[in-house]
């Protein structure tokens, strides 16, 4: 648990094992009293690395001048891949994310990345604003994600798929969106 008005100003890394999964489970106060991360534009503010069978609920995490988008560079807000050095694969499964904000990123949440896979990620009433790109999963065989009441509102991009953003498995059950400035969802070939 976290206090109101906590600020972070570099990458904040859970698991990060090599040999082995972790589990970190994390519950916040609300999503509506974010971390505000304050540090630099070419990295993740939160990497979820090595980690299975958690549950993440009532977590916000904003970006320190969101509203300003020529600020937000390459950023993510959370990252779930793996560790430098770790041999490829799914590194990361059967997360949970509950009750969770992602605000003023380049990509709200990225799910795998350089040949590391996720797979069995659920998201229940997560929401994605003001990113350049909501959510999206990256590298071959990372699948099966459940949205249920997904919330991308002034996005550019509320969720995208495809093109070199490969995945298969994505399911959206509910939600809302608007104001998603290019699309809702982008699907390329995925």
């Amino acid at each position: 648990t976290y206090p109101p008005n906590c600020f972070i100003s570099d990458t904040l890394t859970f698991g990060g094992h090599s040999n082995r999964y972790a589990t970190i489970s994390l519950s916040g106060p609300s999503e509506y009293r974010p971390i505000t991360y304050t540090g630099p534009t070419d990295r993740p503010a939160l990497f979820i690395a090595g980690m299975a069978a958690f549950t993440w609920d009532h977590v916000g995490l904003i970006r320190s001048g969101y509203a300003d988008a020529s600020g937000r560079g390459t950023s993510t807000g959370i990252l779930i891949a793996a560790s430098a050095g770790t041999s490829g694969g799914t590194r990361n499964t059967t997360l949970t994310f509950d009750h969770i904000a992602v605000s003023g990123f380049h990509i709200g949440m990225l799910a795998g990345d350089n040949g590391y896979q996720v797979s069995e990620l659920e998201c229940r009433q997560c929401g994605f604003t003001y990113n350049d790109i909501g959510f999206t999963p990256s590298y071959y065989n990372s699948l099966n994600f459940w949205f249920y009441g997904l919330h991308i509102v002034n996005n550019k991009v509320g969720v995208k798929l495809g093109g070199p953003w490969v995945s298969t498995g994505i399911h959206v059950v509910g939600g809302d969106s608007g104001n998603n400035t290019v699309a809702d969802f982008e699907i390329g070939n995925t």
